[in-house]
């Protein structure tokens, strides 16, 4: 394997990631040998969910067919006469709607202050989520926009499991008492950033998370500060949380990931913004 460039693996990485986003996402387990069905949900996701095109695809399933190789599997799965119609007809879709001109590019779109105070008011009243989740993802997204952060700095990459060097964790999430030059007393949060995209060594680093008040001096309604420390006393009122445990918990158990922040955030917005403008976990840190 030596032979491969380091641009190739990363693309066989990404396959690996993205079978197992799609796994989590359909509840079907992608684990080789690959049956032609598993491939074709695959695809499907790729397709629907992540809006690829069909050259793409096909380079993803070139990753998976190398890591079936790796592990002694000598399949012809991935390339059979139902997976490449499958790749044709979407090739044809998408050449259609270009030529009727259907097809647009998704265009990310930064998440402004008053598309923050609509997402509030969404969660608030029309998300259907509990208590407990809408002040968690809440505290998710005013954290992400006021520290320009990454979703993935701050939530888990699964929602079934995560890796504590890698994750936020609990105990991680630090408020502390500063003075200002005036001697106005106000609070801060340290979090550690592990796997920052600058640095993916080393420690990591120490972002400090400030508050935001109204101008009467009341802590705002979009403060990070409080909505963390609203969603950290919510959670250890439900049960006893350890310092080892990922930050950001739903109240089922599962951990807050970016895939299901990006699901709510597309709920949210369905019918807001302009046909063809997208709001992810990108849009918290884009402008």
């Amino acid at each position: 394997e030596w032979s491969i460039s380091k641009q190739t693996w990363a693309s066989y990485n990404t396959a690996l990631r993205r079978a197992l986003e799609a796994e989590e996402f359909s509840g079907i387990e992608m684990k080789p040998p690959f049956s032609e069905n598993v491939v074709l949900t695959f695809a499907a996701f790729l397709v629907q969910e992540k809006n690829l095109k069909p050259e793409s695809i096909g380079v993803y399933l070139a990753g998976l067919l190398k890591w079936e190789n790796l592990m002694g599997y000598e399949t012809a799965t991935l390339w059979s006469p139902r997976v490449k119609a499958f790749l044709k007809g979407c090739k044809n879709a998408r050449a259609a709607k270009e030529t009727t001109g259907e097809a647009k590019t998704s265009k990310r779109v930064a998440i402004t202050l008053q598309m923050l105070k609509y997402l509030g008011s969404w969660i608030q009243h029309n998300s259907g989520m509990s208590e407990m989740d809408k002040m968690g993802f809440w505290a998710i997204s005013i954290t992400c926009w006021c520290a320009s952060m990454r979703i993935g700095e701050v939530t888990s990459r699964y929602e079934t499991s995560f890796d504590p060097q890698c994750v936020l964790l609990f105990g991680e999430i630090k408020f502390e008492s500063l003075k200002s030059r005036k001697g106005k007393v106000f609070e801060v949060a340290r979090v550690r950033v592990k796997s920052p995209k600058i640095n993916r060594t080393g420690n990591g680093d120490l972002i400090t998370v400030y508050g935001m008040r109204n101008v009467d001096g009341s802590p705002s309604n979009i403060c990070p500060i409080k909505a963390l420390k609203k969603y950290r006393n919510m959670r250890m009122m439900k049960e006893r949380v350890e310092a080892w445990e990922p930050a950001f918990v739903q109240e089922n158990g599962k951990c807050w990931s970016g895939t299901r922040v990006n699901a709510v955030l597309s709920l949210a917005f369905t019918g807001v913004v302009e046909g063809g403008e997208v709001v992810s976990s990108h849009s918290y840190r884009s402008g």
